[in-house]
């Protein structure tokens, strides 16, 4: 419980709606929360996709949009 994971992508140009794609797995109890964000280069956080309380018994995919118009961004 309590426990926290971040993976952090290499900086990514500007983008005007590309898609991250990517696999998840949200088994057991207190699964709490898995959020997919973007941090741009200046300082903005901005969720673009999000699992709550979820509980799935197997690996399932998920597809996030990633807009950054004049930014450079990380995706965590």
């Amino acid at each position: 419980m309590g426990a926290k994971a971040v993976l952090k992508s290499a900086e990514l140009p500007p983008s005007t709606g590309d898609c991250l794609q990517f696999w998840y797995i949200a088994h057991g109890v207190d699964i709490g929360e898995i959020t997919v964000y973007i941090h741009t280069d200046t300082n903005t956080k901005t969720r673009v996709w999000s699992l709550c309380n979820g509980h799935v018994t197997g690996w399932e995919l998920g597809n996030a949009t990633l807009i950054s118009q004049n930014s450079h961004f990380h995706v965590r």
